[in-house]
């Protein structure tokens, strides 16, 4: 049994994640699964000590550790991507090193790239016209407006996936056209590898 820990910033990945191992069960696949662990939102320095208050002989079943969480706090505060990288890179359990994974800018931003072309156009051009990418929009600005692209969103709701869903993500996400980008991606292909 393959088993990995993903460190998760709040109930929307968490949910994601869960999404995924439902996925795993429905294709039949029962040598892989994802844990869990909710950080409960961060803060631009808290981060670390969240994922470092977990002990490592709870998490000893595991052999992967992955950290994913959403760029836009470090953006907005002036942090490098490498920095905030760098710093997971160090934390460690068991003597396995915990990878970084980031959504660019937010979970919105990613959940958009399991959608078609013209949906993610749409979501696309609000964000270029708000500056979404140089100075990320707080929750309580983008939320409304991504309801009205997507009418069925609830934050941190649960989404359904499939195959077809999970691969156009991970298409989207190397699209060069798409300005929407996450680190997840290693993990998608995982899943797909599994499912073939």
């Amino acid at each position: 049994m393959r088993l990995i820990c993903v460190f998760c910033e709040g109930k929307t990945e968490c949910n994601y994640i869960q999404a995924l191992n439902r996925l795993l069960e429905e294709s039949d696949i029962f040598d892989l699964r994802f844990t869990v662990k909710n950080l409960n939102g961060l803060k631009v320095n808290n981060y670390i000590s969240k994922i470092k208050k977990y002990k490592p002989g709870d998490l000893k079943a595991f052999k992967e550790f992955y950290a994913w969480i959403d760029y836009d706090i470090f953006k907005t505060s002036g942090k490098s991507e490498k920095e905030v990288k760098d710093k997971i890179k160090k934390i460690s359990f068991n003597a396995i090193k915990v990878s970084p994974l980031l959504n660019h800018m937010n979970g919105e931003d990613f959940i958009i790239m399991h959608e078609n072309t013209n949906i993610i156009k749409k979501w696309a051009k609000v964000c270029k016209s708000k500056k979404h990418f140089k100075k990320p929009m707080a929750s309580e600005v983008y939320v409304p407006m991504f309801k009205e692209i997507m009418p069925s969103y609830k934050k941190g709701g649960i989404m359904e996936l499939n195959k077809e869903k999970v691969q156009r993500c991970v298409k989207n996400i190397d699209d060069s056209k798409v300005p929407f980008k996450s680190d997840i991606k290693k993990l998608l292909e995982i899943v797909l590898d599994y499912i073939g």
